[in-house]
């Protein structure tokens, strides 16, 4: 390789007589030139990573609410099933403490009153309900 750079070297130099400024500006624009083809080629190279990043990122927000959906769907048939053949005692599953349910058994007529308080409340809710889709 030493020779073929040597045989070049004398060939140019045989020509003419060019001033050491000739061939570092010719260094330099090599330089430059290769410089900006592996500047290129590397960006190149680094935006395909970043490309393949930015699309999987963007599938993965349009998949996500699909994917939740499925999971809830399929979630609620489970404990559906699980919760609707269930067998057991449920008579503490509020686990209200008897002190307090002494207090609401001395208010009088407290299970009319528990009913009509239910129903009040649903009611209140399903016209709240009614009235946010009417303004869509």
């Amino acid at each position: 390789m030493w020779g073929f750079l040597s045989e070049f070297w004398d060939s140019i130099t045989s020509v003419a007589d060019y001033p050491v400024e000739f061939f570092e500006n010719i260094g330099k624009a090599v330089a430059g030139a290769i410089g900006n083809f592996f500047d290129f080629a590397l960006h190149i190279i680094n935006d395909i990573p970043i490309l393949i990043g930015w699309i999987t990122s963007n599938l993965w927000t349009l998949i996500t609410p699909i994917l939740n959906l499925f999971n809830f769907v399929i979630t609620f048939i489970k404990k559906f099933f699980i919760f609707a053949f269930k067998t057991g005692n449920f008579e503490n599953f509020w686990n209200i403490p008897p002190e307090i349910k002494d207090i609401f058994a001395c208010i009088p007529y407290w299970n009319y009153f528990s009913i009509i308080l239910g129903i009040s409340i649903l009611t209140i809710l399903t016209i709240s309900v009614i009235k946010k889709l009417e303004r869509l």
